[in-house]
């Protein structure tokens, strides 16, 4: 009998916290600079910025540097640009561009973009930079991945 209660219990704690993480709401790497991106479908801009953003990190980094790097991308749109993105949209947007870091779909509408970016206009491609001590450094729409790398190296040690 105290285990069924026991049980009944922990669901209930649980359902009433929500259960575990939304794997598209993941939680931006505490203790480390890191790389937020907004994207949509159908962003011409961001099939450049993006790409080259993921291969500056990777390849001009050194190894100790990387481990303090948490780069991830949002979807914030379905190709349309009034319904909310998937996990699927996600995941092939993240293949076609062939993509390293993680690509999660923004729940709806919007909530990452106004939460680290802000901004009320969806503008993208948008990126943020957040250091260890949690300071935020936005980029607008026009950014070059060069000046998002150049910034993220100027920060790091």
């Amino acid at each position: 009998m105290m285990r069924l209660l026991f049980l009944f219990v922990a669901v209930c704690l649980i359902s009433a916290c929500g259960g575990t993480p939304e794997s598209n709401n993941p939680e931006i790497g505490m203790g480390q600079y890191s790389v937020i991106m907004f994207s949509t479908p159908n962003c011409e801009a961001c099939e450049t910025v993006l790409p080259r953003t993921d291969q500056l990190v990777n390849t001009q980094l050194t190894s100790v540097q990387r481990a303090h790097v948490d780069i991830k991308g949002y979807v914030i749109t379905a190709a349309d640009g009034f319904h909310p993105p998937t996990a699927a949209i996600a995941d092939a947007y993240k293949a076609k561009l062939g993509l390293t870091f993680p690509v999660f779909p923004d729940p709806w509408r919007w909530t990452n973009y106004k939460k680290y970016y802000g901004a009320e206009e969806l503008r993208v491609p948008g990126a943020v930079v957040i250091d260890p001590a949690g300071t935020w450094t936005k980029f607008d729409s026009g950014f070059t991945a060069e000046k998002v790398f150049a910034y993220l190296q100027s920060i790091m040690p």
